[in-house]
């Protein structure tokens, strides 16, 4: 399969983590991907410091983002990065998609970027 170096790559980067199944650790790159995955990757990639969801959250706000991407969306929410509605089991569209990356863009050209260790 020609995407199998890519997914290599981006699992031993830890970008990504597959899940776990009956027939072992599976990735399925030909499914859509959801705002909570997509938050996850970015939080993986970026390394930000970690930020406590409940101070980062409404009660509501937590509600609609699953618990194993709380602490992901914290994270970048307290960068500056605003999920608005893509940090859920929703598909992400090309919007929500556009919308993250030009945040990141602006986080990485920002001088707020030079505080986290990555960068030094």
């Amino acid at each position: 399969i020609w995407m199998r170096p890519y997914i290599a790559a981006a699992l031993s980067n830890g970008m990504i983590s597959g899940t776990t199944e009956e027939a072992g650790l599976m990735f399925h790159p030909n499914d859509a991907l959801t705002g909570a995955e997509a938050v996850v990757m970015l939080q993986n990639i970026l390394e930000l410091p970690a930020a406590d969801a409940a101070a980062v959250f409404s009660e509501e706000e937590a509600n609609t983002v699953p618990a194993w991407a709380q602490k992901a969306a914290a994270a970048l929410a307290n960068a500056g990065i605003t999920m608005d509605r893509s940090a859920n089991d929703d598909v992400l569209t090309r919007r929500d998609t556009a919308c993250l990356l030009l945040q990141v863009n602006a986080l990485l050209e920002s001088d707020l970027i030079e505080t986290f260790y990555w960068v030094k």
